[in-house]
């Protein structure tokens, strides 16, 4: 199943209704359409973004984080910015990434440059097993709902580790956790269309596991 955010999914034509600027800065017209080429979700970021095809070009816009209060499309608001025009699923079209690989094909997500320094600290917490310390850290940094899922994919990156180390009991407890952190992260909600919302990501994240 292809992530969902709101009312848009891979495949789709849309027409924008509302001019914006993304995270990125990168602008978009009313009246411009596009379709919609696949759709990801940085679990350790919670940043979303749409890869869009406009003839022969191909662009990627950034949502704004859910709850950011920026004016631009975020998850919960897309309605106000795209309408469906229909659904166009071409013959050479890749289900949008969807095949989860096998744990043998998948390896911990390398560290980068980029990411926040809280996430370096909190991966190595892990590596030493200090994880209420690591938890702890990151609802320091990120002090919001969305730090139960940045826990969840520790947690997650924690399991394939392990599991690839052959310590099996470990893996297994931190696959507990990822699970009962994204579980955690869809019930801090506070209304129906965040609900919503907030339930796609935490599937979307579980179909990882």
């Amino acid at each position: 199943m292809a992530l969902t955010i709101d009312h848009l999914a891979a495949h789709q034509n849309l027409l924008v209704i509302q001019s914006f600027e993304d995270a990125s800065g990168s602008r978009m017209e009313a009246g411009e359409t596009a379709r919609i080429r696949r759709m990801d979700v940085d679990y350790r970021t919670m940043v979303s973004s749409i890869e869009l095809e406009q003839g022969e070009a191909i662009r990627t816009i950034v949502l704004h984080k859910f709850g950011s209060g920026a004016d631009g499309p975020r998850s919960g608001n897309l309605r106000e910015f795209f309408e469906v025009l229909n659904v166009d699923v071409r013959p050479d079209d890749l289900d949008c990434g969807d095949r989860i690989a096998p744990i043998s094909e998948v390896a911990p997500e390398p560290l980068q440059e980029s990411d926040p320094d809280w996430y370096h600290k909190a991966r190595a917490l892990d590596l030493e097993d200090r994880l209420p310390e690591m938890e702890e850290l990151v609802k320091k940094a990120v002090p919001s709902l969305h730090s139960a899922i940045a826990i969840a994919g520790l947690y997650r990156n924690r399991w394939i580790r392990l599991r690839q180390a052959g310590e099996m009991e470990k893996a297994s407890e931190a696959h507990q956790e990822a699970v009962d952190h994204a579980y955690d992260y869809a019930s801090y909600a506070t209304s129906g269309g965040e609900g919503a919302a907030l339930s796609l990501a935490r599937d979307e994240f579980l179909k990882t596991l």
